[in-house]
């Protein structure tokens, strides 16, 4: 499935700052792409909070052996609570039969044409300022769109941030 629907998303300036987080802004999509397998990079790790407060044991299972941004299936709906974002990251979700599937997938992912024609939602925050969001299917910028905490617009590729377009 190809990535055809876009928004730029930043946190709605009438809602405290404390109260908008990643799930803030998308956890209404959460359920709606956990089967799916996660890239997921930035900075620091996504899930820094978790090591600081030793749950790197229950983070593990969703770790895809010899992959550090490599995650299985649940990992959102598992912990989204702990994602924490400072600067650039990119979640990029895609379907996969199994972990060698989605080995060989992710390491595809490095082409932005591969973002946008082989996955099914693909999240990017630029610079600790805005997310960019691309899914696949209308449905789930809808629910962005309907979330009062978030303020989104239209965002067509060649105007993307993350995927080399314009600023």
């Amino acid at each position: 499935m190809a990535l055809r629907v876009g928004l730029r998303v930043v946190r709605n300036r009438a809602v405290p700052s404390e109260e908008v987080d990643f799930l803030a802004l998308f956890g209404a999509v959460v359920p709606e792409v956990a089967n799916l397998y996660w890239v997921i990079d930035g900075m620091t790790s996504p899930f820094i909070s978790l090591f600081y407060e030793d749950w790197e044991d229950e983070i593990e299972p969703f770790v895809v052996p010899g992959e550090d941004e490599l995650y299985r299936p649940g990992v959102l709906t598992q912990f989204a609570a702990a994602i924490k974002v400072n600067d650039w990251m990119k979640l990029i979700g895609f379907t996969a039969t199994s972990d060698q599937e989605a080995q060989n997938r992710a390491r595809e992912l490095s082409h932005r044409s591969c973002v946008r024609d082989s996955t099914e939602v693909a999240i990017f925050n630029i610079d600790g300022g805005f997310w960019e969001f691309f899914a696949s299917g209308q449905h789930l910028t809808e629910m962005l769109l309907q979330n009062p905490r978030a303020q989104c617009e239209p965002l067509r590729w060649s105007e993307s941030v993350s995927l080399g377009g314009q600023t």
